[in-house]
């Protein structure tokens, strides 16, 4: 008997996040794709950041400066939350189960802390 459905946040219920994200730096600060796509999702900083051994300060005041760009982190904050869209498709569904007297979960394996 099935008792919950676990649906993924990041590329499941919410779509297109990461990916606007990059275009808005790329577009917005003149910088280059493969920079930004390093620093944002390879990096040592990102996987320092996602583990927790540095803190949000530290890795966007990091993301800033070895882009060369003269962003503030809460605008670079703002861009990467704007982009994310709800899937409605998975909205949708999720409404539908929980009529159905199903409960639904979360998950997500972005970040630690």
């Amino acid at each position: 008997m099935i008792k919950a459905v676990v649906v993924d946040l990041d590329g499941v219920f919410f779509h297109k996040g990461k990916e606007t994200f990059i275009e808005n730096v790329i577009r917005g600060y003149d910088v280059n794709e493969d920079d930004v796509r390093t620093m944002f999702f390879s990096s040592n900083d990102m996987t320092e950041y996602k583990k927790g051994v540095i803190g949000d300060d530290t890795y966007w005041k990091k993301f800033i400066k070895k882009l060369g760009i003269s962003g503030a982190k809460d605008e670079l904050i703002s861009l990467l939350t704007s982009g994310y869209k709800v899937d409605e498709k998975i909205k949708k569904l999720v409404i539908s189960l929980r009529k159905k007297g199903l409960k639904t979960c979360i998950c997500t394996n972005n970040f630690i802390n």
